[in-house]
Formats: structure tokens, C-alpha cells, sequence
């Protein structure tokens, strides 16, 4: 969600459903820096998202709808008491290169096949996934012998 919607994913990265188990995880997802710390705010925005989620989709009873915060980074003392008291599944793993971070783009008009480098200022404002043809891959190679070409 939030890498089609971006600012407007009102703090849903993820939605993941399982309909045979009736279970949907609503998933937010922080990679900061080393020295930084996940504060409650953080956990209580996605405790309020997941609430707002169920009542905005009408979710049935019998569906558990759990918050899930995935992250690189410790969270706070507090955050930590936040996390146990509201039920939050929190997850801290290292931040691994070995993902595909390079965006292959399919213009809708002109359907002109690019690639887009993290670090490119243009990058965050390339949506992947709204366009059939669009995915990511680990390496400039790769991309371009998918017949996309630098931006």
C-alpha cells in the first residue's frame, strides 16, 4: 500500500490477508538509521490505523486483524511496554542489501520501459505495481536485459 500510495497510505505499508485462517496482518515498516529508536508514537499510529482499517472496511468479527511493525532498529523502554499492552507483533531484523531496490517503470502513455536507482531524487516519486510489467530488481544488468534503460 504504501509504495502505490505513498503519503496517503494512512500508515499501512502492508495488508496481508489470509482468508482461509481469517486472519489480516496490517504491516508498518521503518528501516532508520542505526542510532535512532522507535518511539510509542510510531506503535500507538499503527494501532490507531489497524483500528480505523476494521471499522473503514467493515471487517467481520470472526477476522482477527493484528498490527505488525517490522523494523532495523531497537524500540524505546516505553514503546516496549506499548508494544506487550496493545497486542503489536513487532519484529527487528538487519537490514539486508541482497533486495531488489531498482525500479522498473512501464509508462502508461508512452509505455517506455525505465529504471530508477535508489538514490536518484526522482526515485520515491516512481510508483512500481500500478502498471502491468513493473517490478524490482537487484541489479542494473538485470533490468537492462528485461529491456528497461536508465532513466
Amino acid at each position: 500500500i504504501g509504495i502505490i500510495q505513498n503519503l496517503e497510505d494512512q500508515g499501512r505499508d502492508l495488508e496481508c490477508h489470509n482468508r482461509k485462517e481469517k486472519k489480516i496482518e496490517i504491516v508498518q515498516v521503518k528501516n532508520w538509521a542505526r542510532n535512532k529508536i522507535i518511539r510509542e508514537k510510531y506503535l500507538y499510529q499503527l494501532e490507531s490505523t489497524t483500528r480505523h482499517y476494521k471499522q473503514e472496511m467493515g471487517v467481520a468479527r470472526s477476522v482477527k486483524v493484528t498490527p505488525v511493525f517490522y523494523t532495523t532498529i531497537d524500540p524505546s523502554d516505553t514503546a516496549k511496554k506499548v508494544i506487550k499492552d496493545m497486542g503489536i507483533r513487532f519484529r527487528k531484523e538487519p537490514f539486508t542489501r541482497d533486495y531488489p531496490m531498482i525500479k522498473c517503470n512501464v509508462n502508461r502513455q508512452t509505455k517506455r520501459r525505465t529504471y530508477y536507482l535508489p538514490f536518484e531524487t526522482i526515485y520515491d516519486h516512481i510508483t512500481i505495481g500500478d502498471n502491468p510489467g513493473e517490478y524490482y530488481v537487484k541489479t542494473v544488468e538485470e533490468a537492462e536485459n528485461k529491456g528497461f534503460r536508465k532513466g
